[in-house]
């Protein structure tokens, strides 16, 4: 993504020069602007080679956007007509812009001012500077990119005479180039149906990106999706992206840090390969520390069951309940359909315990007993004894599928094990009473 040279001269439709009384003189007045790219790395068609570069030429429908004041002393914003296949020249590296002005936008010739946008579609209404919140929507395809995005600008004094200035445009901002792989390294670009970048900035303006699959799409494919992304000069920003996918959630889980390394300079780009761990069906979006090398992730919400259905499921948020303090529980819980307070173990699978339906009501604890042991965690054995283990509808609707109860050993971790243990206390009895509750769902 090279810089490009726009060398300007003002020309009526003949291409014979205009003198300064012409400008005045004159109810309408031509301009040709003409934009060449002297390495060959121009703008809007952008084509991938593959080698770390992008290679960019002209194409016909470009416009640029000229601001300038007026004598009148008003700033205003020219765009150019649109460039026909006469106009583009050296294989695409070279073009010829036509600029119509008015009486009334006769330049000024003192203290005048010209910046140039390419292309004009993204500059802001005044034409001073580009748009940069038609970052926040992207479709992730490299067309789409070049002809919405692939920005460049740059300003110099003039003198408001027949020429305008040579001038050679910056690109303003720099291409990811992202592929998403999954735990196991594996492209998982064609089963995104969306990706947010959120970029933390320490002294300017945060920003946040979402892309979409084209039109007509659900899906990416699996090639790489580009982004285009505001220059980041802020060392010390972070990088967090999030992924969606039709049954699940994917997000990073380490931040990508902005630094002297790795910063976001514009007219580059960035090849990215994010790793991905998926968020489950049902989860909150974070990860928990059970111990010093497993993450678990919590449910959205306490479990229940519902008798009439036999179904399982999650309720929206942890903090709702079904049943309040006091309940009656050893009168009427069998004839209760939603329910969501447990006795252990009572999971609807005959595991070896006296009890094991969801809504057994057995006073005895011998009779709760996991796989009829009382030594056994939840999820020990068959598993069968977890509520878990069920097909939980709003959690994947697939049983077996990883939803469990902590280990007593997890349990003991959060308590003591972990350094910071004893900033958590408080969460952690909020976590425990929803536990004695409905026993709240993990996933490792």
């Amino acid at each position: 993504m090279a810089a490009l040279l726009i060398i300007g001269a003002m020309t009526v439709s003949c291409q014979s020069l205009v003198d300064d009384q012409q400008l005045a003189n004159k109810d309408k007045v031509t301009l040709t602007a003409t934009v060449s790219l002297p390495d060959g790395n121009g703008t809007k068609a952008l084509t991938d080679p593959g080698d770390g570069t992008l290679k960019k030429t002209f194409a016909t429908g470009d416009r640029i956007s000229v601001r300038f004041k007026t004598k009148g002393g008003a700033w205003v914003k020219v765009v150019s007509e649109e460039l026909n296949d006469g106009d583009i020249e050296r294989d695409g590296k070279k073009a010829r812009f036509t600029i119509t002005l008015t009486a009334e936008q006769e330049p000024s010739k003192e203290d005048n001012y010209v910046t140039y946008i390419y292309p004009a579609s993204i500059a802001t209404a005044d034409g001073m500077v580009i748009n940069s919140s038609i970052l926040s929507s992207q479709d992730g395809t490299l067309a789409s990119l070049a002809s919405n995005l692939d920005a460049c600008i740059n300003s110099a004094n003039w003198d408001g005479s027949s020429t305008l200035p040579n001038l050679r445009l910056e690109n303003e901002f720099a291409i990811g180039k992202f592929t998403f792989l999954n735990g196991a390294s594996e492209n998982i670009n064609a089963q995104l149906t969306g990706v947010t970048i959120k970029v933390d900035n320490v002294d300017i303006d945060d920003r946040t990106y979402v892309i979409t699959p084209p039109s007509g799409s659900s899906s990416f494919t699996s090639e790489p999706i580009y982004v285009a992304l505001y220059r980041t000069n802020s060392y010390g920003a972070t990088v967090t992206i999030t992924a969606t996918t039709a049954t699940g959630t994917y997000n990073n889980a380490n931040t990508i840090a902005i630094t002297s390394e790795h910063p976001i300079s514009p007219g580059k780009i960035y090849n990215i390969s994010v790793k991905l761990p998926v968020v489950p069906t049902g989860a909150i979006n974070g990860l928990f520390s059970v111990s010093s090398t497993k993450q678990v992730y919590f449910s959205q919400g306490n479990l229940q069951y519902t008798k009439s259905t036999s179904t399982w499921s999650f309720m929206e948020h942890q903090y709702n309940t079904v049943e309040i303090n006091g309940y009656p529980y050893k009168d009427d819980y069998e004839d209760t359909d939603v329910v969501s307070l447990f006795g252990w173990a009572t999971s609807g699978y005959d595991h070896g315990a006296t009890c094991y339906q969801p809504y057994s009501t057995n006073g005895d604890n011998s009779n709760y007993y996991a796989y009829g042991n009382a030594s056994y965690n939840l999820y020990d054995q068959t598993g069968k004894a977890d509520w878990g283990y069920n097909a939980i509808s709003n959690g994947g609707n697939t049983e077996n599928s990883g939803w469990r109860t902590l280990t007593t050993a997890e349990w003991q971790y959060l308590f003591s094990g972990r350094t910071n243990a004893s900033s958590f206390m408080e969460m952690l009895r909020l976590m425990i009473f929803m536990a004695s509750l409905s026993c709240p769902t993990t996933r490792s």
